[in-house]
């Protein structure tokens, strides 16, 4: 009884980026959010990587999983994924608009290194999930401002803030997926009025649910979450998680979960763009996820660096309950919001269409 009380206890949603440090998190997983800045020397993953495996060895309170992530340059990351010692352990890495300094001026990225149990094997083997995520991507898209556009003159609303009446609603459509209490949805309803009071580039928290015409009921809805993690002297980046991606099952209207995500995404770049966030969002592979990130304007990072492949899928990460058997952990696609899409879809003017008529 007791260590089943614990275990529901330690998997309630509590946020997808987490904080600066180590953290035990849901799904017996450990957590580095790396907070010492850009690592430029190799001897720190595998560091790492050594504290990982022995975390996982001696399956301290039950972790099957422990991730790291960490700024990187590019010639550590490239060299890492040479490395028989770190190649197995680099699951995905994101570019950001920063260099390093000096004779380190090689690009910085965002990595994601993990250390897993055997028993969290992934569902299907990783080069077939990858093939399949790559051959969805479509060359040609409604823009993000056109569906919007689209579903506005449809009768659909935007909304930014979680009204204190529909609590119940978001917490219906969360809370099996993602397994989020009412008391989250609260604090999310808190945090999102407190974030409203603030300077823009000091917002935290963004979320986006679209209303249907007519029954008025949430049929789509995402959020997102900061994270600032220190990069060079003193200048902090945000990574921002786009996440928590839903559907209503009481709507067949296709489109909805990509213009939730875009009109967040435009919420996020009109707030914070000018700090350069890191804009990703891991994407579940069973349920197809990446199909709505593409849409969104979103990409698969490059899945090659200096001619070593990086596989950009984090493997048997969390439960999302997707109504897909086996109902269990799942494989993600890392995606994230790159420089072009933001000059180009998620231009100022872009942003206007977009946010125009939301409430």
């Amino acid at each position: 009884m007791g260590e089943n009380m614990i275990e529901q206890f330690t998997n309630v949603n509590t946020g997808s980026t987490g904080a600066p440090g180590f953290s035990y998190r849901s799904y017996e997983r450990g957590y580095l959010n790396y907070p010492n800045g850009v690592i430029t020397d190799t001897g720190v993953l595998e560091r790492l990587g050594r504290i990982g495996n022995e975390i996982v060895r001696r399956g301290r309170r039950g972790v099957t999983r422990v991730v790291a992530r960490p700024f990187v340059t590019e010639d550590v990351l490239g060299e890492a994924l040479g490395s028989p010692n770190l190649s197995g352990l680099i699951e995905a890495a994101v570019p950001t608009v920063f260099t390093g300094r000096g004779r380190k001026n090689s690009p910085i990225w965002m990595m994601l290194g993990a250390v897993n149990h055997p028993s969290r094997s992934p569902l299907q083997p990783v080069g077939e999930m990858i093939r399949r995520v790559d051959a969805a991507k479509r060359p040609s898209f409604q823009s993000p401002a056109e569906r919007i556009s689209e579903l506005v003159r449809e009768g659909y609303t935007f909304i930014r803030n979680l009204p204190g009446d529909r609590i119940s609603e978001v917490h219906r459509l969360w809370e099996n997926s993602f397994e989020w209490d009412e008391a989250g949805v609260r604090k999310l309803h808190d945090d999102l009025i407190e974030n409203s009071r603030m300077r823009a580039a000091d917002r935290s928290v963004w979320f986006t649910a679209v209303i249907e015409p007519g029954s008025n009921r949430v049929v789509s809805l995402a959020t997102a979450e900061r994270l600032d993690l220190p990069i060079i002297d003193g200048v902090q980046l945000p990574i921002i998680e786009n996440t928590e991606w839903r559907r209503s099952e009481e709507t067949n209207r296709h489109g909805l979960v990509a213009a939730a995500v875009s009109h967040l995404n435009a919420q996020i770049l009109e707030d914070v763009g000018n700090l350069h966030p890191a804009i990703i969002a891991e994407t579940n592979y069973r349920s197809g996820a990446h199909h709505v990130g593409f849409a969104s304007g979103m990409e698969v990072p490059t899945r090659e660096i200096q001619g070593r492949a990086l596989p950009q899928m984090l493997i048997q990460n969390v439960r999302v309950g997707d109504g897909l058997s086996p109902d269990g952990k799942r494989d993600f696609t890392m995606m994230h919001l790159p420089e072009p899409a933001i000059q180009t879809l998620y231009d100022p003017a872009s942003r206007r269409v977009i946010l125009k008529g939301d409430i």
